[in-house]
């Protein structure tokens, strides 16, 4: 049978494996401690906060200030941390002077104890942005037309560009886009990272069918390593979709842009696939402004008269499959030879 113990302050029965009663563990010495002051650095620009050696994203300042709250307390006696409570923390202010209530346990025992701690909060710009608004980069997009600019082909390489920069910049800690200027022949863009600008390079000759060409410079060195500067040269066909080309001495409409430019040939046959580096060889006719409406008015064996809705000209052309008196058909007059067009 164990001996019971007797408190050694006001002789009442004492905690099992300790020398002081309930009460008296509650009103005795402090067992926790805490800095009397804790600073926050939060970049003005981003709103990203520094936490360790890095910065990261908050959502939630006040949720992660109680967190560091919470790391900076120290406790002693075997005591526990139950729940920490703060009083007065603004995260938007310089300086507050803030109430931690703290809730132990040792031995079973509950206490309760309290700490006054001013939090700083400093306005110190994150390295990302420090290099954003230095101009930063270490690679460029050079996006170049392959013949004469088209500002609607320019435009939507550009779009496409813009949204895969704009995703990276949501995925991938520390990449910016640097800048994108118009130059003579296409469009520049700067950008934060060689390898995810190599990435972006790829995507884009793929989408439009054409290749990238890097080159590298030598810029610096950075924490005892070299750092180089990459440029991505992509050459882009000025071709969309709908547009009418000669090839090869025949007429063809261009139905896709990609890893190839497709063709099809506007007097019938198998449809072509030519490579982004033979596109010198693809002249540009034209797109739908060729185009006009013209009414069936006679069936000749296997040619047709057709009268133009626009111009009310009548001349004849190859017959078309399921042409019939009095139907419509849209037509276009490339060197002065009038053909179907291509189906939308």
């Amino acid at each position: 049978m164990s001996r019971s113990m007797f408190c050694i302050r006001c002789g009442r029965e004492a905690v099992p494996g300790t020398v002081f009663c309930s009460d008296c563990i509650s009103s005795g010495e402090t067992l926790s401690s805490m800095p009397g002051s804790l600073t926050f650095e939060i970049c003005p620009s981003c709103g990203k906060m520094k936490r360790g050696s890095s910065w990261a994203e908050v959502r939630d300042p006040d949720r992660v200030m109680k967190g560091e709250i919470r790391k900076a307390v120290t406790l002693g006696g075997g005591a526990i941390l139950m729940t920490l409570e703060t009083d007065g923390l603004n995260p938007s202010e310089n300086s507050s002077n803030v109430r931690v209530s703290l809730t132990l346990s040792t031995h079973g025992v509950r206490k309760e104890e309290e700490h006054t701690l001013v939090v700083r909060v400093e306005g110190n710009t994150c390295p990302t942005c420090n290099r954003r608004s230095g101009q930063y980069f270490e690679s460029t997009i050079q996006l170049r037309a392959s013949g004469s600019v088209r500002e609607e082909v320019m435009d939507r390489v550009l779009a496409y560009a813009s949204r895969l920069c704009a995703d990276y910049e949501k995925s991938e800690k520390g990449f910016f886009v640097s800048g994108i200027r118009q130059t003579r022949g296409g469009v520049d863009i700067a950008l934060s990272s060689n390898m995810i600008g190599a990435s972006i390079a790829k995507k884009i000759a793929q989408r439009f069918g054409s290749s990238v060409l890097p080159t590298r410079k030598l810029y610096g060195r950075r924490n005892g390593k070299e750092v180089y500067r990459t440029t991505f040269l992509i050459r882009l066909a000025m071709f969309k979709p709908g547009d009418y080309v000669q090839y090869r001495g025949s007429y063809h409409s261009v139905t896709g842009t990609g890893e190839f430019i497709a063709l099809s040939p506007l007097g019938g046959g198998e449809e072509l696939r030519v490579r982004p580096s033979d596109s010198t060889s693809v002249r540009l006719v034209g797109g739908r402004e060729l185009e006009d409406w013209a009414e069936v008015v006679e069936l000749r064996g296997e040619r047709m008269a057709v009268r133009n809705e626009r111009t009310m000209e009548v001349r004849e052309m190859p017959l078309q499959a399921g042409a019939d008196r009095g139907s419509r058909i849209r037509v276009v007059t490339l060197n002065d030879e009038l053909l179907a067009a291509a189906p939308r």
